[in-house]
């Protein structure tokens, strides 16, 4: 579960690190169950989803507000 401590940062080298000791040290975490699914969003709302590693993107019809964070679960 997340806190204060910790940091999840997508890099296109790495995938998706995960820090829990506020950038101290990262470890890549495992996404098996979505290959290939990416999502990213903007701090204006907007939300982008690419399910084929990136080479096309999709963007909902809902906006939201601003965006701090963004999941991507296996359905």
């Amino acid at each position: 579960m997340a806190d204060d401590y910790t940091i999840f940062i997508g890099t296109a080298g790495n995938g998706l690190q995960i820090s829990q000791d506020r950038g101290e040290s990262w470890t890549a975490t495992p996404h098996d169950d979505t290959p290939g699914v990416i999502a990213a969003a903007s701090i204006f709302g907007y939300l982008y989803l690419g399910e084929d590693g990136g080479e096309t993107w999709t963007k909902p019809r809902r906006e939201f507000g601003h965006v701090h964070a963004v999941a991507v679960t296996p359905t």
